[in-house]
């Protein structure tokens, strides 16, 4: 997390579609949060919560850090503040403040075995492909971030004129075409009425 190395040993990760957050056992769950802290961010559990939720506003919003997830076989799968955060604007104070709800949440241990699990904040971001033949899984950036999206706009939009000046190139082809087809049938029509009247 903020580019630091935990040092967490190798634990589980289950993946689960009814899970909305990234849960953690209680030690690594504290862990990330102590990382969070030591930015400068403010985050209180509170009674009917099941998240931290933190103090955000301008000056701290940017201070959240990523989380490099090092799974197997080299892969990493990123979660920026953007994928962990959830802004309740509506919760603004006088200080332009506004409460941040932290998407991981502590859970227990199972049967004493340390698991994660990567719910919605993992696999709304990922594509995830089971290969049940060689028991993998793979994973895929599932939509683009929100600094690719005016790249990405940018490419389509290209790709829109291209294709639309294709048309217009193909369109007034097809018009040249038919009027030298149809000039040519006028001078073939020409030549014919006069070789008939020279005829006479």
């Amino acid at each position: 997390i903020a580019g630091k190395n935990l040092g967490i040993s190798p634990v589980i990760a289950k993946l689960s579609n009814n899970f909305p957050d990234l849960g953690l056992p209680t030690e690594d769950w504290k862990g990330i949060m102590d990382k969070i802290a030591e930015m400068d961010i403010s985050c209180k559990m509170f009674n009917n919560s099941v998240n931290p939720v933190c103090i955000c506003n301008e000056n701290n919003l940017l201070k959240f850090p990523d989380l490099v997830l090092e799974l197997e076989n080299n892969v990493k799968l990123k979660i920026t503040q953007e994928d962990y955060l959830a802004y309740l604007y509506d919760q603004r104070n006088n200080k332009n403040e506004y409460n941040c709800v932290v998407k991981f949440q502590d859970i227990k241990s199972v049967n004493d075995k340390r698991s994660w699990v990567f719910g919605g904040i993992v696999l709304n971001k990922y594509y995830t492909l089971f290969d049940q033949e060689n028991m993998m899984i793979g994973f895929g950036v599932a939509r683009p971030s929100e600094n690719d999206t005016d790249r990405r706009l940018s490419s389509e939009l290209w790709a829109l004129w291209f294709v639309g000046f294709g048309f217009i190139f193909i369109g007034c082809t097809c018009l040249i075409a038919n009027c030298i087809k149809m000039k040519n049938k006028d001078k073939k029509k020409i030549s014919y009425i006069a070789d008939q009247y020279y005829a006479l």
